[in-house]
Formats: structure tokens, C-alpha cells, sequence
């Protein structure tokens, strides 16, 4: 991974430039769910009308079109492999998807309430369920078993997924009534149980897993958090998050959109920050490039605005 490109990113360009080019990816719908494949040459859109694309990176042209309509999307991943891709939608129907010829190769309903993580391998993933967390096959997203039966706020996979790092809520009776502490918790999948001592956290839900490092973004605060499982502390706090933020290789950098109408990119060891504008648009998910040739913002009008870094090509 060329990991100095995305820290050139927030020091080489003006704090007034334009994205590098605007595609409409959602046929001027909301886009709530992005996800770049492993290599870099796809990426999925999901709409709030519900519709699922996938684009081509060297031409930035639509690829194919999964659905172009139904319930609005929440999730959506790819496989480690880039040959499925899973997604998930209002009513809690998960979907999984072949990426090759956009086939719908299995859906059900009330399947998963939240994340979504892909073990290496692409064998299974850890989702998000209304009774706890689930191992799905990776392929079909049929349930191989309840990994943990208890509430669990957000999920993510650590260690060649032999690990699930959980962020809970533990409530405690207070003043007639209740006080809820979130904290941070890593679980041997196998064993099921904690392997590390638990340590609070900042409220939010996990967005990624990387390396020792979890990334949580709190919707109501408008805030996102990065922490360290290692020394159990916090690396950086970032105020007026207005969406779903983004670690990028190596977590040397977070990206996320702002209220402002501009994509703020963050070095992650310095704590220098740039603000790069999205004209009369806001940016929503974001997403980093897995080579660090550029990195894109999903609009909230249906566009996916995109940077190149200093030596991305076209």
C-alpha cells in the first residue's frame, strides 16, 4: 500500500479544491452506502430509493445496476476477494450479491440490524443481529451460528477475525434511573469470551477495525472517536462529523464529511487537518482507495465526488 499519498493528501492540495471529478451514482438519490473492492477497480453505491450500483474506477462508468429499486439501502461491503458483496436494508433484509454478474444469490429478512465484518478469507462474517452477533457464510449469508446472544451496540473483527471487538452499553441505576456507560470489549470467537480487560469508550458505533486501532462514530454527537486496544486510550477526538467517517490504510489518516459542504481529511500522528470543498453538495460516506490513489465522498444528491491524491493517475 502507498500509505504517503494519503498523508500528502491533507498537506498538498488548497483548502478550496474541487473534487476531481463528480459522478452521479444515484440517479439523484441520496447515497447511504459505499464500499471500494479490495483491488481498488470497483466500487458499490447504495441509494436511498434503493437501488445498488457498481461502478468501474478506470472509467468511472456504471458497470452494472444490482437493483434500481426497493428498500433503502444501509450497508453495503464487499467480499475480500471482490466476488460477493453484501448488503443490508431498511427492514433488516441482508442480501448477498454476485459481483461478477450482479445475480442476487440469496436474501432474508430480519438477517442482520447492522455491520457487517468479512474474516480475511471471505469464509464468513460477523454481523450485527438483533440477539447478538452472528457468523453468516460469506457466500450465501445463511447463519452458521449466534456467536454471542446479548445486546451489543457495534461490531468489528480483529486478528484474522479470531477476534470480535464489541462496543456495549452497561447500564447502572442511578437517581431512579439509568446511567449507561459504553465501553469496548475484544472476544475470542471460538472460546467466547474476553481475552482483554474491557476499558470505556466514547458512545458511537464501531465503523472499522484496523490493526489496534477502532474507529466510532456517534451519530447523535456528531462525532468520531479513534481508539487504541492496545493501551486502551483514546488517539483522536474530531467534532462535526455529519457522516459515517473513514480510517484510511495503515490508519494514518481519517476522512469524513462535515456540515460545512466539505470533505476534511486528518493526519492521524501530526493531528493536521484540510478541508476540501464539495460544491453545492455534502458529503456522506466516505471512503479511502485501498492503493491511496484517491478517495471519494458519497453526495447526499446522488453524486460520488472524488480526489485523486498527489500521484493517483487519472
Amino acid at each position: 500500500m502507498r500509505l504517503l499519498p494519503l498523508l500528502l493528501l491533507a498537506s498538498a492540495v488548497a483548502s478550496a479544491q474541487a473534487p476531481e471529478r463528480s459522478v452521479l451514482v444515484g440517479a439523484g438519490s441520496p447515497v447511504l452506502a459505499l464500499d471500494v473492492s479490495p483491488d481498488g477497480r470497483r466500487f458499490v453505491a447504495g441509494s436511498a430509493d434503493g437501488s445498488i450500483r457498481v461502478w468501474d474506477t478506470s472509467t468511472w462508468e456504471c458497470e452494472r445496476t444490482l437493483r434500481d429499486r426497493g428498500g433503502e439501502i444501509r450497508l453495503a461491503r464487499f467480499a475480500p476477494d471482490g466476488s460477493t458483496i453484501v448488503t443490508t436494508e431498511a427492514g433488516d433484509r441482508l442480501s448477498t450479491w454476485d459481483a461478477a454478474t450482479g445475480e442476487e444469490i440469496a436474501s432474508r429478512a430480519n438477517a442482520a440490524t447492522g455491520a457487517v465484518c468479512f474474516e480475511p478469507g471471505g469464509r464468513w462474517f460477523a454481523s450485527q443481529e438483533m440477539g447478538g452477533s452472528g457468523l453468516r457464510d460469506g457466500r450465501t449469508g445463511d447463519l452458521i451460528r449466534m456467536a454471542f446472544r446479548r445486546h451489543i451496540g457495534s461490531i468489528g473483527l480483529l486478528g484474522e477475525g479470531r477476534f470480535l471487538v464489541q462496543r456495549r452499553d452497561e447500564f447502572l441505576a442511578e437517581g431512579g434511573g439509568y446511567q449507561t456507560t459504553p465501553y469496548l470489549a475484544v472476544v475470542d470467537i471460538e472460546a467466547g469470551r474476553a481475552v482483554r480487560a474491557r476499558f470505556e469508550c466514547d458512545p458511537g458505533e464501531i465503523v472499522v477495525v484496523e490493526g489496534s486501532l477502532v474507529l466510532l462514530h456517534g451519530s447523535r454527537e456528531r462525532a468520531a472517536h479513534l481508539w487504541d486496544l492496545e493501551t486502551g486510550s483514546r488517539v483522536r477526538s474530531i467534532s462535526n462529523v455529519a457522516a459515517e467517517p473513514a480510517l484510511g490504510p495503515g490508519g494514518r489518516a481519517v476522512a469524513w464529511g462535515g456540515e460545512d459542504s466539505a470533505l476534511n481529511v486528518l493526519d492521524v500522528r501530526s493531528g493536521d487537518a484540510r478541508s476540501l470543498k464539495c460544491p453545492d453538495d455534502a458529503p456522506g460516506a466516505v471512503r479511502f482507495d485501498p492503493q491511496g490513489r484517491w478517495i471519494a465522498a458519497a453526495g447526499r444528491r446522488g453524486h460520488l465526488h472524488v480526489w485523486k491524491t498527489p500521484d493517483g493517475g487519472d
